[in-house]
């Protein structure tokens, strides 16, 4: 008998502290990181970068992602290595002559990387079932 009511407890136990586990669990997993973010910072800036040089009426605000990501509730410190690596290639780059950035070889690569990471993005958005606020239900 003292058997079975050992393994009532411990089968107890173990059922009562998964909830709390999956919870943590699940909170953690919509908490989006630098790791990431980080890699959709550059082909995304070096793309505004480029429309700012070559065709400003489609440039975005030199910060546009950062507000992204501060609607979908990510970390100040997350966001300010995202404006930290956006200032430093705005800093490096913003000087290069039109003629060696204007070009249809340089704007169809950064086009692509671009549109990969906007995809990445938008997919992390999904998994962390975050909606832009004008675009909820």
């Amino acid at each position: 008998m003292r058997g079975a009511v050992t393994v009532c407890g411990v089968l107890l136990a173990a059922c009562c502290a998964t909830p709390a586990a999956t919870t943590q669990e699940s909170s953690a997993s919509k908490t989006i990181t630098w790791t990431d973010v980080g890699p959709l910072v550059s082909p995304l800036t070096y793309r505004n970068l480029l429309l700012v040089k070559c065709d400003p009426a489609q440039a975005r605000t030199k910060h546009w992602f950062d507000q992204d990501l501060k609607l979908a509730g990510v970390a100040n410190d997350v966001r300010e290595q995202v404006r930290t690596e956006v200032n430093g290639i705005w800093a490096k780059d913003r000087h290069t002559p039109n003629e060696y950035v204007c070009t249809p070889e340089l704007y169809g690569s950064t086009e692509a990387a671009a549109a990969e990471a906007l995809t990445t993005w938008n997919e992390l958005k999904a998994q962390r079932q975050w909606r832009h606020p004008t675009t909820s239900s």
